[in-house]
């Protein structure tokens, strides 16, 4: 992976990342990571679609990796959107597609809800995406959390995000805990923001081909509330992995995973159906 310097549209400094194939590319991917974590994690994935010919670009969201900014906390969810149009705004060209990880996921729909893109992608992978959580909120907590994103914003919470559910690998899990970039908390804004963002996913579909997998195992988002998108968008190729937890991409069968996304990115920019 090669760095690449950037900066989202309020000045803040982005530590984001590049993978290229030996040739000319075929298409480009957009990759958004999920919560609390870095590109670093999606080194694997990068290399495997750049052999397959694309060039894939991520970003570090606000609070992450090596990005600047509070660890875990966001003012609006949409300058988590801002930092993913910083990212787009380095494509060379006008054929490439979305890769969205968990939280990754809510950004990518909220970006497509927004829209205003030059050019639209040809399509959208969504990997554990967190249009819900697995475990419901109590309304007391919710209702502490609203009160606290409204007086003492930065306020951090514990996440509640358990490392042994994201992968049945026990040497993911333990390199995850280990890892000096992921860090275990959210602050109440991000807790009302995140919520205001899932509010906003009920209602929207977008109207692209979608990769949607999620492990059958995933005790972190909902799995309900990612059937409920797939219910309602036809150009949806679904991808329930059995035996699979959250982070399908670091499971030990991860090579099947990314094989099925590569080849539906390969139907995409040869023009197949979906």
């Amino acid at each position: 992976m090669e760095r690449l310097p950037l900066h989202s549209r309020d000045g803040l400094r982005l530590s984001a990342g590049q993978w290229r194939p030996a040739g000319t590319p075929r298409g480009e991917v957009v990759l958004l990571h999920g919560l609390a974590e870095h590109i670093g994690r999606y080194e694997h994935v990068g290399a495997a679609l750049a052999s397959a010919g694309y060039r894939v670009l991520a970003v570090e969201l606000r609070g992450h990796g090596r990005s600047d900014g509070p660890r875990g906390h966001v003012a609006a969810w949409e300058d988590y959107v801002a930092d993913a149009r910083a990212l787009i705004d380095q494509l060379e060209g006008d054929r490439w597609a979305l890769l969205a990880h968990s939280m990754g996921g809510l950004v990518a729909m909220e970006l497509l809800r927004e829209g205003g893109l030059s050019t639209p992608p040809l399509g959208m992978i969504l990997s554990g995406p967190l249009l819900g959580v697995a475990v419901k909120v109590p309304a007391w907590k919710s209702a502490m959390g609203r009160q606290l994103s409204r007086w003492l914003p930065t306020f951090s919470l514990p996440s509640g995000l358990e490392p042994a559910n994201i992968s049945s690998d026990p040497a993911v899990v333990r390199a995850y805990v280990e890892d000096p970039l992921v860090y275990p908390t959210v602050t109440a804004r991000w807790f009302t923001e995140m919520s205001a963002a899932i509010a906003r996913s009920e209602a929207f579909t977008p109207a692209l081909p979608m990769w949607i997998g999620w492990g059958d195992e995933d005790r972190i988002v909902s799995i309900d509330a990612i059937q409920a998108l797939v219910g309602r968008a036809p150009q949806a190729q679904v991808h329930p992995w059995p035996g699979m937890r959250h982070e399908i991409l670091n499971e030990p069968a991860q090579g099947r995973v990314i094989a099925s996304m590569r080849a539906w990115l390969d139907d995409r920019f040869e023009g197949r159906e979906a």
